[in-house]
């Protein structure tokens, strides 16, 4: 027979709680001890690398002036290189990089940097324009 896993009872039923972060099989008088588990619980666990994470659905190119958007939507807003990466999210020298050098960063970064500077860099693909012209 079955023992409580608390109070060593010999039990015909146990019982599902949850005890300082811990499963435990339980009677019918240790189940007040806990947080009682009623149901099968799923746990789903899913890597995103960042809250701004989106997957790619569509084919997306980079705007022709990227550097010089990014430059003048941080002037507009008055911030500093320094203010816009912290904004962002990301390095003071990657900003820099992407202002000044016409660095291509990640979609990923992209898209933090359309969000804080609240500009457009992606844009459709050609063939994304056409597929819509075509329906």
């Amino acid at each position: 027979m079955p023992e409580c896993e608390v109070c060593g009872k010999v039990v015909s039923e146990k019982r599902k709680i949850r005890l300082g972060g811990s499963e435990l099989e339980v009677c019918s008088d240790c189940v007040s001890l806990g947080e009682e588990i009623t149901k099968k619980e799923v746990k789903v666990y899913m890597h995103v690398s960042s809250p701004d994470f989106v997957p790619d659905i569509e084919e997306r190119e980079v705007v022709s002036d990227l550097s010089e958007k990014v430059r003048k939507a941080r002037e507009t807003l008055g911030m500093s290189q320094k203010d816009a990466a912290q904004r962002i999210g990301i390095q003071e020298s990657v900003f820099r990089r992407i202002e000044s050098h016409g660095f291509r960063p990640d979609d990923q970064t992209l898209r933090r940097i359309e969000k804080g500077l609240n500009i457009h860099l992606l844009k459709k693909t050609e063939d994304d324009v056409m597929d819509i012209l075509d329906k």
